[in-house]
């Protein structure tokens, strides 16, 4: 039988990339064989079903459910997880996703997607509840991961237009504003090419309409105060959407239909960082010119900027022993995120021309649909600075709609 589920320790590095569900297999130590959910990779996501009917009368709308997430550790045939959605006590839908091998290998496991399940059809909007449960078939648990606070919003869409009268029917998405405050890098593991680890920061932005990339992005560090070399983030994919929960307003003006998307968007940036000790088995030639964090321990602020202007400023700390230094947030076992993780602090500007929106109490109010923020200190500094809200991140009920 397989040890009770436990958190993610933040000083294991482990190397796996994965887009659902993703389960590896952790070193032989006991406490290392259950799963580990990682937070920092939850997406939830509603996807409308519309269909019309005729006359005044407006369309038919309800949603499913489509969840993302991700869990590291052992797993075997029949494991599985349970998603309920609740209001308080009484269960709205319960979706059960399988997890399967990855291309056979065990050590590798993807759940069946979590989502466009027909005999779920959802109007439920509001602050619901959403339980995650990992379910150990060979031990016949079940063992509650997750209880989530997840915002639906109810938001209304043109339809046509009867004589004089607009007709509007709802839509529902999830509202992702207390996701911007999530913020994590990771040391991945080198391959066997690869001379060093790879770095990588993942973040949540508020990109306008349909981008998914920053039109001119850089990336500048300083450690212990004193700029370290500029390092370049304009190869392929070195800033880019990887998921992202989007908003459809669609409105009547004049006598064309218009279209604004509204979207909170997980991004990564692998600017020309790596760490760790040399791999033997790969070229020396192959990084040199790559800066490696774990020979320059210190306190870094590093910034992420759009056309000369700061989007994200990132701090964090590298220890003396290579390693990036666990945040409050993270080590008092608030957050679970993927083997070599670490949760960074995460500053914004007070002026943001390239993302649409930011909600200061809803970063301030919790992380990651709903879960509080750990009661220290130097958390509480940093929520206290964060600067006021700007701009909308979700459309305004037009006039008429209800």
């Amino acid at each position: 039988m397989r040890a009770h589920f436990i958190p993610s320790s933040p000083l294991s590095l482990l190397s796996l990339l994965g887009c659902l569900f993703v389960l590896t297999q952790a070193p032989v130590a006991a406490a290392q064989d259950a799963p580990i959910f990682d937070d920092g990779f939850l997406v939830i996501q509603l996807d409308n079903e519309v269909q019309s009917r005729g006359g005044n009368q407006p369309s038919d709308v309800n949603y499913h459910p489509m969840i993302r997430m991700r869990f590291f550790g052992a797993v075997e045939a029949g494991d599985a997880v349970k998603i309920r959605w609740r209001r308080g006590r009484r269960t709205l839908a319960e979706i059960r996703c399988p997890l399967q091998s990855r291309q056979g290998d065990w050590r590798t496991g993807l759940s069946d997607r979590c989502w466009n399940r027909d005999d779920v059809q959802l109007t439920a909007h509001g602050d619901v509840e959403v339980d995650v449960t990992f379910v150990d078939d060979s031990a016949e648990t079940e063992t509650l991961v997750r209880t989530l606070r997840v915002p639906v919003g109810r938001y209304w869409s043109w339809d046509r237009t009867v004589g004089r009268r607009q007709i509007y029917s709802p839509r529902y998405q999830v509202r992702g504003d207390d996701l911007l405050g999530l913020s994590y890098v990771w040391l991945r593991d080198p391959s066997r090419t690869e001379p060093r680890g790879q770095v990588y920061f993942y973040y949540w932005a508020t990109l306008a309409n349909d981008d998914t990339n920053y039109r001119d992005p850089s990336w500048r560090c300083r450690l212990d105060g004193e700029a370290v070399p500029e390092l370049n983030v304009d190869g392929h994919q070195a800033i880019e959407s990887i998921s992202d929960i989007r908003i459809t307003d669609v409105q009547r003006q004049g006598n064309t239909r218009e279209s604004t998307h509204y979207s909170w968007r997980l991004m990564w940036v692998k600017p020309q960082m790596v760490w760790g000790p040399q791999n033997s088995e790969a070229s020396d030639l192959l990084s040199t010119d790559r800066y490696n964090l774990t020979e320059h321990p210190g306190a870094y602020v590093c910034r992420v900027r759009n056309e000369g202007e700061m989007v994200r400023e990132f701090h964090f700390t590298v220890t003396p022993e290579g390693t990036i230094a666990p945040h409050p947030v993270q080590a008092g076992g608030e957050l679970s995120l993927r083997p070599g993780a670490f949760f960074v602090e995460t500053h914004f500007p007070r002026r943001n021309p390239a993302e649409m929106s930011f909600d200061r109490a809803a970063v301030r109010g919790s992380v990651g649909f709903g879960r509080s923020w750990p009661n220290d200190p130097a958390v509480r500094s940093w929520l206290q600075s964060l600067p006021p809200t700007f701009g909308q991140s979700e459309p305004r009920a037009p006039r008429g709609a209800r």
